[in-house]
């Protein structure tokens, strides 16, 4: 039997069993090739979900593998496969039927698996349920196959003389053959017939022209109208109306322009005064001596033409006057004895102009050339500024209405709507009252007097209350009366500020405390509210001034001391004597400086770590919730932060968008002055540490470094352009070292 490669289907192994029953698939794999890893699956029918609780067990001893499907109540129908390695070899339906029969147990299929070097082939040989043997699929394709799988031979079967023959190609007998010679052959669409006609008659038909005209009478063939095709001019007779022409005439026709005279008398085509377009002077006779003639005699005439003298130039007795009325001299002894009206004689050595006044050349003054040379007239006068500034507003009268000037305005319209502005507010500014005001805002009083009113406004009540102790110790009461109260106090002793009396919303108080000894400490009453609800520590040094300004809600008086040493921003931490303290709690993980936008990510933090109380900078980041955490909210952090040993490291913090978040350090400057990236140890050696690789730019030249391009004590990678090669060069003190060339 032939064997089936993996790559081909599976082999169909269906199962069939009983509700509560097992199955088991026993698996003996003959030969001695590596045995396969087997494993099973089992789907719900008709999907590709596995059944959760109902996979078979596989276990194996020797060359046997049992695959036992377990209690079969709560299977329904199935799907099941089992694997050589991950490929499919057997699969198949597990079917559970409450028919009459037992529940069968597949108790052995046995599967032969050919030489490991070749692939992987598989063939049910046989297995049997319950005692009964099963029919593989392979024998039920034998059982099917009609095609003689077995190749037997006729001689096998008592046929030997039989003609294995097909009806084509059987044998016909002479005397059948010379029968059917004498036969008509068949045609196929046609009959038989015994109507035959001649060979003469064959012949006429072969004849006639395939779609040859059918017979008709005489006189519907004749008739041209009946006629297609064309006929040659040469076979039509002349008529009594229409005529040929022949091929001479249709020469001639030829030869005639489009759209040529029509025929007409001699006498008519010959008159000049008939002809159209242009004739060429070269073919009329006479044309050079009549318009030589014609010219010469209009010469120098009136509406004639100018003639030219000898220089080309037309006479100035035929030119207009005006033509040359500037006439110009080298000076003015040669101008003509009499002059003439209506010209102007320029001298060209003082180049000043003259004209003839009928008896004399009287000069023509020149332009002046500013203001400045023309004498002021008696009506047309300069415009002056000082005449501007005196010049009377005549005819001023004010705007109708208030609108601004504009710059189309004239003066005396520009100043009307000022007079305007000014009419309509003078009664308000001179005379008038608050009250002729319209749109004004509405003012308190003091003490019951208006300040739009008339007459002063007196303050009867004094705002400033000033009590003064100069020997202050023990409980200390102070009472309120006005909107600001002033204690002056200096200590005696301890003393202790009770809660002031007579509080009313909006009072403001100012307490001065002069420590009078070494050691006197203060204390306050449970209505004396502090920032962050903290009592500062006060300095005890005598002679020191604490100064704390108070504002009360009717109730409390809420404090601040004005400390003029240090600035305390959040609970008071050990170190007293800094200028600037910024703490948040001490217990925990804490901002105690934030600037930017934190909801857009970019924010900046100063603060401290709980666990250690180290300090840090964090750029987009914040302090987390959890101890020596980071926050982000939508950008990546940068953490900077030193170590109690000194160090300076560098850290990122990978999420750009969430809380408790611990610092990844990827850089440090050590205190002894290593900068190391990528590695938290510290070899003491190397100034730079890396864990990783690095990128360098090298140097180049034509030839190999100097001391000119290397200083001593300094190392570069330098290519040498000419020889192509790259080396690390070392100044060892003023003697140049290199390594082998890279490759």
């Amino acid at each position: 039997m032939a064997l089936t490669t993996l790559t081909d289907k599976p082999k169909t192994l269906n199962l069939q069993g009983y509700p509560g029953n097992s199955l088991t698939v026993e698996l003996t794999i003959q030969g001695d090739s590596p045995m396969p890893v087997v494993t099973s699956r089992t789907y719900y029918a008709g999907t590709d979900t596995l059944l959760t609780n109902r996979q078979a067990t596989v276990s194996r001893s020797g060359r046997v593998v049992t695959i036992r499907y377990e209690n079969t109540t709560d299977f329904g129908d199935a799907y099941h496969e089992i694997l050589f390695d991950n490929r499919k070899v057997l699969a198949g339906s597990i079917n559970i039927t409450r028919s009459t029969m037992t529940g069968p147990s597949l108790t052995q299929a046995q599967i032969v698996i050919a030489d490991p070097a070749s692939p992987l082939q598989v063939e049910i040989v046989g297995y049997t349920v319950s005692g009964s043997t099963i029919i593989p699929e392979e024998l039920t394709d034998h059982l099917t196959d009609y095609n003689n799988p077995h190749q037997t031979t006729a001689a096998q079967v008592g046929l030997g003389n039989v003609d294995n023959t097909s009806d084509a190609n059987k044998p016909v007998s002479t005397a059948q053959q010379a029968a059917l010679n004498g036969k008509v052959d068949k045609v196929m669409g046609k009959q038989l017939s015994t109507e035959d006609y001649t060979t003469t008659e064959k012949s006429k038909l072969s004849g006639i022209q395939a779609g040859a005209t059918a017979n008709s009478s005489d006189a519907t063939l004749l008739a041209r109208a009946n006629h297609t095709g064309t006929q040659s001019a040469d076979t039509i007779t002349d008529g009594t109306t229409n005529k040929a022409y022949t091929a001479t005439e249709k020469t001639k026709l030829a030869g005639i322009a489009a759209g040529a005279t029509a025929n007409d008398t001699d006498t008519n085509l010959k008159n000049r005064s008939n002809h159209t377009g242009t004739q060429l002077a070269a073919t009329i006779l006479d044309f050079s001596s009549a318009a030589d003639a014609r010219i010469a005699s209009q010469k120098g005439q009136a509406n004639g033409l100018a003639t030219l003298d000898s220089s080309g130039t037309v006479p100035a007795s035929q030119l207009p006057s005006y033509v040359d009325d500037v006439l110009e001299f080298a000076t003015q002894s040669g101008f003509p004895v009499t002059g003439e009206a209506g010209k102007i004689y320029v001298t060209l050595d003082t180049n000043k102009t003259y004209r003839w006044s009928g008896s004399a050349y009287v000069e023509i003054a020149s332009s002046p050339g500013s203001t400045d040379s023309v004498t002021e007239g008696s009506t047309n006068k300069y415009f002056t500024e000082s005449r501007v500034r005196s010049t009377l507003l005549t005819g001023l009268v004010a705007a109708v209405s208030r609108v601004l000037p504009v710059d189309t305005d004239s003066l005396l319209t520009a100043w009307g709507k000022v007079v305007k502005f000014l009419t309509d507010l003078k009664t308000v500014a001179f005379t008038g009252a608050y009250s002729d005001l319209t749109g004004t805002p509405t003012f308190k009083t003091i003490n019951s007097n208006s300040i739009t009113g008339t007459g002063d406004i007196a303050i009867t009540s004094n705002p400033v209350t000033t009590t003064t102790n100069s020997s202050a110790s023990g409980s200390i009461s102070w009472a309120w009366s006005t909107a600001i109260n002033v204690f002056n106090v200096t200590t005696s002793g301890n003393c202790t500020f009770a809660n002031p009396t007579g509080l009313s919303f909006g009072q403001q108080g100012i307490l001065l405390v002069t420590i009078g000894g070494a050691g006197h400490t203060l204390s306050f009453g449970t209505n004396w509210k502090w920032p962050n609800s903290t009592t500062p520590t006060f300095p005890t040094t005598s002679a020191s001034v604490i100064e704390i300004r108070l504002f009360s809600d009717g109730t409390n008086v809420y404090a601040e001391w004005a400390n003029p040493t240090s600035l305390v921003i959040g609970p008071t931490a050990s170190q007293t004597t800094a200028l600037i303290t910024a703490r948040n709690t001490s217990n925990a993980n804490a901002n105690d400086v934030e600037w930017g936008h934190p909801t857009s990510g970019y924010m900046a933090t100063l603060g401290h770590e709980s666990t250690t109380g180290n300090p840090f900078v964090a750029f987009f980041a914040q302090a987390g919730t959890g101890n020596a955490t980071f926050r982000t909210r939508g950008l990546k952090g940068v953490v900077v932060k030193p170590t109690t040993s000194g160090d300076l490291t560098f850290n990122s913090i990978a999420s750009a968008n969430a809380d408790n978040q611990a610092a990844t350090e990827w850089g440090r400057f050590a205190v002894s002055g290593e900068l190391m990236i990528n590695t938290t140890t510290n070899n003491s050696r190397d100034k730079l540490q890396v864990n990783g690789s690095i990128s360098f730019n090298f140097a180049s030249g034509s030839a190999d470094p100097t001391t000119t391009d290397l200083p001593s004590g300094k190392s570069i990678l330098w290519k040498n352009t000419t020889s192509g090669t790259i080396k690390w060069y070392v100044n060892d003190g003023g003697t140049i070292k290199s390594s082998v060339a890279f490759s």
